[in-house]
C-alpha cells in the first residue's frame, strides 16, 4: 500500500461510504458515487490488500457538473480527481472506514499505477458504427 501522505481527517466525514451509483466496475466497483456529509463524492479504487482486507480509495467533491462530464466522458478520470482536495479513504473489506487523510499534494501525491493513466476517460473517445 502506497504511503498516503497529508492531514488525517475524521472518517465520520465521509459516512459510510456507501455506493449510491457505479459509474464503473471489474470485477468489484472501481469508480463510484457516494455522499458524504459535506457533499457528493466520486470515488476511485486506488489499491487494496487482501491479507490486510484493506482498500484504498481516492475521493473528490463532485458536483453534477463534473459527474456529468465524467459519465459522457468530457474529462479524463484524471483530471476529475485533480481537484484542490484530494483524500485517500481506507475501507476494510466489512465497510468499516479505518483511516482517511486530505492528500498533501492532491492527486500528485499518489504515485503512478495506483491513479488513473492520463487521458483515460469513462467513455472512449470514439465510436464506430
Amino acid at each position: 500500500m502506497w504511503k498516503a501522505r497529508g492531514t488525517p481527517v475524521d472518517p465520520s466525514k465521509f459516512g459510510s461510504l456507501q455506493i449510491d451509483e457505479v459509474l464503473y466496475e471489474d470485477d468489484s466497483p472501481k469508480l463510484f458515487t457516494s455522499h458524504g456529509h459535506e457533499c457528493a463524492l466520486l470515488v476511485y479504487e486506488s489499491t487494496f490488500d487482501r491479507s490486510e482486507q484493506l482498500t484504498r480509495y481516492l475521493a473528490v467533491c463532485a458536483d453534477e457538473a463534473l459527474l456529468s462530464h465524467v459519465v459522457d466522458g468530457s474529462i479524463a478520470l484524471l483530471d476529475a480527481l485533480d481537484q484542490q482536495t484530494v483524500w485517500a479513504i481506507d475501507q476494510r473489506f466489512n465497510g468499516e472506514i479505518e483511516s482517511t487523510v486530505a492528500l498533501q499534494e492532491g492527486i500528485h501525491s499518489v504515485p503512478d499505477g495506483y491513479k488513473p493513466i492520463p487521458g483515460v476517460r469513462l467513455q472512449a473517445d470514439h465510436h464506430y458504427n
